[in-house]
């Protein structure tokens, strides 16, 4: 289905439908419900691979964090859609910033 979609659009429709929060969602359900499920008794491998995601995550809130100066009003963060919900909640739990979809100014 991605593929046929991707074949019909432009670049930046497509990238409007990747993010738009049914898409979104469906990504995070899935990354969620197949790493939750791996890994049997003492095997937490499903479970280490989400933290890594989450750790991954965070350094990308630290770095943002540590790039702007104190006069800087906005950011623009450019990544794949896959991060978008963990970021979301991780920026808006961050004091100082308040994250703001560009799908209404694309």
């Amino acid at each position: 289905m991605m593929a046929t979609r991707l074949q019909s659009s432009t670049v930046s429709a497509f990238h409007r439908w990747l993010n738009q929060e049914e898409q979104l969602g469906i990504n995070d359900e899935s990354l969620f419900d197949a790493y939750l499920r791996w890994g049997e008794n003492d095997n937490f491998g499903g479970p280490r691979v989400l933290s890594t995601w989450y750790d991954r995550n965070i350094r990308i809130v630290h770095n943002v964090w540590r790039a702007i100066e104190p006069d800087d009003e906005r950011v623009l963060l450019l990544v794949g859609n896959g991060h978008v919900p963990v970021l979301r909640h991780l920026f808006a739990t961050a004091p100082l910033f308040c994250p703001v979809s560009p799908l209404p100014h694309c």
